[in-house]
């Protein structure tokens, strides 16, 4: 499972990686940005290198571009991720906002190492479950890899 972390706070940044790369071995940080714009780049050069990430985990407040620009440039170029959106202000409205916008967990910082691992732990199996769906159609869908059409 690749993975993006996209945090301003040098100290969250830190502790998401460090719990991250404790994690079983199927995962793979590919990057990390300080801001929305960065982590927007950072994912569009990783697909163009053909390493488009499977989750990305994105605070909401970060200078020049926030973590909700961010999904909604993704979404209008059409890049599809798993989306863990993070926030030290624990208001329902960012909660709210983060689901409309399809993120598909919600976590409060400073962020708890189970509350990480049961994160990823659904991720795994909702990857999982894509693949073996679309395998034992005896069809190949390329998008089923985790990985969007590279052409």
């Amino acid at each position: 499972m690749r993975i993006i972390v996209i945090e301003d706070n040098e100290l969250y940044k830190n502790e998401l990686l460090q719990c991250l790369e404790q994690e079983e071995s199927d995962i793979e940080i590919v990057g990390s940005a300080s801001n929305g714009a960065e982590g927007l780049a950072l994912t569009e050069k990783l697909i163009r290198d053909n390493l488009t990430p499977d989750v990305i985990f994105t605070d909401v407040r970060m200078p020049e571009m926030d973590g909700f620009e961010m999904i909604e440039a993704l979404q209008r170029r059409g890049i599809s991720c798993k989306i863990v959106v993070t926030s030290s202000c624990p208001e329902f409205l960012y909660a709210k906002r983060a689901m409309e916008l399809g993120a598909v967990d919600f976590l409060v910082k400073p962020l708890k190492v189970y509350e990480v691992r049961n994160v990823l732990g659904r991720l795994r199996r909702e990857l999982e479950e894509k693949v073996e769906t679309h395998s034992e159609s005896g069809i190949h869908f390329p998008e089923c890899d985790g990985r969007e059409d590279q052409r």
